[in-house]
């Protein structure tokens, strides 16, 4: 069914986010060419101060996917797509990052990639997110909160006024072509925004009482998305800010990775 094993590496970090250096971390799941890294189960403090602090969530143990999907991924379950392309610039290369896609067609391709697994894969819910992108940091982006540094780990929009160093990618890169996290997930911040499993509701307060692997359940027409684009300025990317889009549009900013359940 497509499901393989493999040992991988990824960076470790600090709790102030600093990289430490490259050590053997986990075993990887492979389903279709998408690796799955385990991420454990634990708890954080889930969101900041300016776009509300939601408390401690706790979250069992899952899988993610190390990196957005694919265009060639992807065209295994819709051969006929295209990302198209923005300014000139073409979307559409293998390992760029699936875009112009719908929250309905996220959640096709991964009911589709379970079938093909055995097993549950979804997308991740926004608490599974950013608890996956913080990778047991508490600062401003996974690498810390010093801009000097952004362009090792994030495509992001190059012509910001707080982003000196460019990293020479007009729009999306092929993923995977920067620095991963401590969890061995790429691209978390910047390259596409990601489609999460969640209704999308403003405050901070959305869960309620219960913090035990929370969902908003995605009623309604909008759904999060989380991470930021290449479009995006670093001044406005962090872990903690979401924003949201009507679930049955595509746009050219915004693919999504998947969770597989343990």
């Amino acid at each position: 069914m497509g499901l393989a094993a493999s040992p991988t590496t990824a960076q470790t970090a600090s709790k102030t986010g600093d990289a430490a250096a490259t050590e053997p971390v986990a075993t990887v799941e492979t389903v279709e060419g998408i690796d799955f890294v385990p991420i454990p189960e634990g708890c954080f403090e889930m969101g900041a101060l300016d776009v509300g602090v939601v408390g401690q969530v706790c979250l069992d143990a899952f899988l993610m996917s190390t990196h957005e999907v694919t265009n060639a991924q992807y065209r295994q379950f819709e051969p006929g797509h295209r990302s198209g392309s923005l300014g000139g610039q073409s979307l559409d290369g293998d390992e760029q990052p699936v875009v112009n896609v719908s929250w309905q067609e996220a959640v096709a391709f991964a009911d589709w990639l379970g079938e093909r697994a055995g097993r549950t894969v979804r997308l991740p819910t926004e608490a599974e997110w950013e608890y996956a992108a913080r990778a047991g940091t508490r600062t401003a982006r996974s690498w810390g909160d010093t801009d000097d540094r952004a362009h090792r780990f994030a495509n992001l929009k190059d012509r910001a006024e707080d982003y000196r160093l460019p990293d020479m990618y007009e729009v999306t890169a092929p993923v995977g072509s920067f620095e991963p996290n401590a969890a061995g997930l790429y691209d978390t911040i910047g390259n596409v925004s990601e489609w999460v499993l969640d209704g999308y509701v403003g405050s901070a307060d959305r869960y309620g009482d219960d913090l035990d692997n929370p969902l908003v359940p995605p009623g309604g027409p909008l759904r999060v998305r989380r991470g930021g684009s290449f479009a995006d300025p670093l001044r406005i990317v962090r872990v903690s800010n979401r924003d949201f889009y009507a679930a049955e549009f595509g746009v050219p900013q915004t693919g999504f990775r998947l969770v597989m359940e343990k």
